[in-house]
């Protein structure tokens, strides 16, 4: 049987932490970890218990008991009611004057770049004059800033740089190394955006997904969000009147690919790493929809032999047996398909939204792109309007500093219509924020935008990787599977006997999974 290494499992082996390698590899694994479910609208609080006993001024909100500076933290009202909007000119009252020292930002340099720290100190100083700021950004960002963390002198602003704990951010709260947002969520959206709280800028259950299951607080937020689908060249469907892949079903997007391949093969992958998995996993879920793909993630019994599943397979599996990749397409690299595909040598590939960020020093001038999510079968039981994806990571956080609101204060002009338009236009990786596509962006990046938002929340997932062997029975075959090594149906059959295997053992926690 072929077993594949992912590029994250190769960074995992080198012993980079979790935010290491999804920056520096820009590829999360085909097959996904469980999302968090979604926090209630009004974090609970102990200022919010506590105030139905005491006046609402003598009760700070939370985090003044482990706060670095309590009386900075303090000027927060006590009485605030979470939900309601703290207009932009309260905020910069609580604010006061600029800090006499900089603001510390320990930021990770990776595939986006650095570029984007100028947004902060424009904005910054636009809106407090005399602020000064201290950039770091490092590749082993978690190795500079860890001898500080230890020693107590946290950053007001951290991006990935908890990844000095091995990548386990939830240590830094364990440890009162982080400071809750809860506060920021409800105060006035920057420029453009004004009139709207900060919390209501980001895409459905995108805050929940970055929180990892925290639900107390909101800890962590991110700037990350990968999106996976097909990437096709615009300019070629365009010459051709090829429809876009999204506005057909799966049956007429099959016969497209017949016509693509008389002029150019229609597929090139990084087999090495089993991207073709992405046009796999959303067939598997718009054909047998919603519970049928809960009930595999439960591992209710026979759930894997969907016969839904085994037709979705068998539809991969002819794709490859009808010879429409490039060849050697199988034992690929990520940045060599991605090249053949900007090279304009395939009409497609099964990808993530890192892809123009991971390939702009050597995409040709004019080459445009554009995301699809999967097309759905003709009687598919899934979500037409659902893509594949990681909504937003564990990213960034409010240091506990010496200047915890300018943390703050930083996080919100993070969120904001300038920095959403750099990342759009510049980067090519949309912010996760439901604005995100206006203003100057690339066409690539208002694909995945938009995509994201008509989704509307249906992110698909698979979440039975969390069980080992499941994972290992699905991970291991998958290549010899898609290859035609193996019959779709003992493909599933063998996945089906460790979901077995696993919910008989006593010892293997289980996880009730609801929504995909």
């Amino acid at each position: 049987m072929t077993s594949k290494l992912s590029r994250r499992d190769f960074l995992k082996a080198l012993g980079l932490g979790a935010g290491a390698a999804t920056l520096a590899a820009c590829a999360p694994k085909a097959v996904e970890t469980p999302a968090p479910a979604e926090p209630t609208a009004v974090p609970p609080t102990a200022a919010a218990e506590a105030t139905a006993e005491a006046p609402a001024a003598a009760q700070p909100l939370f985090g003044y008991e482990f706060a670095k500076n309590k009386e900075q933290w303090a000027k927060l009202p006590g009485d605030h009611q979470f939900g309601s909007l703290v207009s932009q000119e309260d905020w910069y009252k609580i604010l006061g004057d600029a800090p006499k020292e900089p603001l510390e930002l320990a930021l990770f340099k990776g595939g986006f770049g650095e570029e984007w720290g100028n947004i902060f100190v424009q904005l910054m100083e636009r809106e407090h004059p005399g602020i000064k700021l201290n950039l770091t950004f490092d590749p082993t960002i978690w190795d500079k800033v860890q001898p500080k963390l230890i020693a107590g002198e946290v950053p007001e602003f951290l991006f990935y740089a908890i990844g000095a704990w091995g990548g386990d951010w939830k240590k830094g709260v364990e440890e009162h190394l982080i400071m809750p947002g809860d506060f920021l969520l409800d105060i006035e959206a920057y420029g453009a955006w004004k009139g709207q709280r900060v919390g209501d800028l980001f895409n459905t259950g995108v805050l929940a997904e970055a929180n990892q299951g925290l639900t107390d607080h909101q800890w962590s937020f991110p700037q990350t969000s990968f999106t996976y689908g097909i990437f096709y060249n615009v300019e070629l469907f365009e010459k051709n009147s090829w429809p876009a892949p999204d506005t057909l079903n799966w049956e007429d997007f099959m016969k497209l690919q017949e016509e693509i391949a008389k002029v150019l093969p229609p597929w090139v992958y990084a087999g090495l790493y089993n991207y073709e998995g992405w046009l796999t996993t959303g067939l598997l879920y718009k054909t047998v929809g919603d519970k049928a793909w809960m009930d595999c993630h439960n591992l209710v019994p026979g759930a894997f032999l969907n016969e839904g599943l085994i037709w979705a397979a068998e539809q991969h599996q002819q794709i490859i047996k009808n010879g429409w990749s490039i060849p050697g397409s199988d034992a690929m690299d990520h940045t060599s398909s991605q090249q053949l595909f900007v090279d304009g040598k395939a009409a497609m590939i099964p990808n993530g939204s890192w892809l123009a960020s991971e390939q702009a020093s050597t995409t040709p001038a004019g080459f445009r792109m554009k995301f699809s999510g999967v097309p759905k079968p003709a009687n598919g039981l899934g979500d037409n309007n659902a893509v594949q994806g990681q909504l937003g990571g564990a990213d960034m956080q409010i240091g506990n500093s010496m200047n915890p609101l300018w943390g703050m204060e930083l996080m919100r002009l993070f969120y904001s219509p300038e920095m959403a338009e750099f990342w759009g236009s510049k980067v090519g990786s949309p912010l996760p924020l439901k604005d995100a596509a206006s203003g100057n962006v690339t066409e690539y990046s208002a694909s995945i935008s938009d995509a994201v938002k008509k989704a509307n929340g249906k992110i698909i997932h698979m979440y039975f990787n969390s069980y080992p062997l499941v994972d290992k029975a699905y991970s291991e075959n998958y290549a010899d599977m898609v290859h035609g090594n193996m019959t779709a149906k003992e493909f599933f059959e063998g996945v089906e006997r460790a979901a077995e295997e696993t919910r008989n053992d006593p010892n293997i926690k289980k996880t009730e999974y609801k929504t995909i």
